[in-house]
C-alpha cells in the first residue's frame, strides 16, 4: 500500500518534468519521499542520499506484478507463486519478505527480481505525459527490502528503451508507407516486328502523283 503524500508538500505539475525532477533529487544527494501522480497510476519513491532505495505503485499492470516477474524469470511455478501468496496473506507479510524469511529465494536473487520491477516502474513513470509530483524531505517508508539503484542508471535504461520503441514506430510506419505507394507501372516495350516487315522509320516517303 501506498502512504498518502502529506498535506504540506511541493507540488507542480507544470514545473519540472520527471526526468529532470528525478535527477535533481539524485544529484542533490536528497533522502526522502516522491509521490507522483499520473493518469491511472500513483508512484511512491523513496531516496537515501540520492539513491533510489525502494519504489512501489498503487496500480501496477500485471505483467509488471513481483508475482509474475518470478514466474517469468522461472523462479516461481504459477501454483508455487499462488501457494506463496496465501500464506504471506495469511501471515500479513509482503511476498518479498514471505519468499526471503522462507528462504525460497535468497536476498540477491530478491534484490535481482526487485530491480527489474523498479525500471520496468521508471519505464512508465517517465512516459507519463501529465504528472503532479509531491516531495517530502527526509520521510521513509515501511517496507520488508530495501534496494539501492543508481538513478542515472535507471534514467539510461529507460532513455534507451524509449529510442527502441520509437525507433520500432518509425520503421513500422515507414514500412506501411512503401506499402500504401502505388508501384510505377514500367512503360510496355515494343512489339517485335515480323522479318523482312520494315518499322515505321524505314518506309519509305509517299509520294503525290
Amino acid at each position: 500500500m501506498i502512504p498518502g503524500p502529506p498535506v504540506k508538500s511541493h507540488s507542480g505539475p507544470d514545473i519540472l518534468p520527471v526526468t529532470e525532477l528525478v535527477s535533481f533529487l539524485a544529484h542533490s544527494g536528497k533522502s526522502g519521499l516522491l509521490w507522483v501522480t499520473s493518469l491511472g497510476e500513483t508512484f511512491a519513491l523513496e531516496f537515501a542520499r540520492g539513491n533510489l532505495v525502494h519504489a512501489t505503485t498503487n496500480n501496477p499492470p500485471e505483467p509488471f506484478r513481483l508475482g509474475s516477474i518470478l514466474v517469468r524469470e522461472g523462479l516461481l511455478t504459477p501454483s508455487e507463486l499462488e501457494e506463496a501468496v496465501t500464506h504471506a496473506r495469511a501471515a500479513d507479510d509482503l511476498l518479498d519478505s514471505f519468499l526471503a524469511r522462507s528462504g525460497k529465494l535468497t536476498h540477491a536473487t530478491l534484490q535481482r527480481m526487485l530491480t527489474i520491477q523498479v525500471q520496468e516502474m521508471f519505464h512508465r513513470l517517465m512516459d507519463a505525459d501529465t504528472a503532479v509530483f509531491r516531495f517530502q524531505d527526509g520521510a521513509q517508508m515501511l517496507r520488508s527490502q530495501g534496494l539501492e539503484v543508481n538513478i542515472t542508471s535507471l534514467l539510461l535504461e529507460s532513455a534507451r528503451k524509449k529510442d527502441e520503441a520509437r525507433l520500432a514506430e518509425q520503421k513500422q510506419a515507414d514500412a506501411l508507407a512503401l506499402l500504401s505507394t502505388p508501384e510505377e507501372v514500367a512503360p510496355e516495350a515494343p512489339l517485335p516486328r515480323a522479318e523482312g516487315v520494315p518499322s515505321e522509320a524505314e518506309k519509305p516517303a509517299s509520294t503525290t502523283t
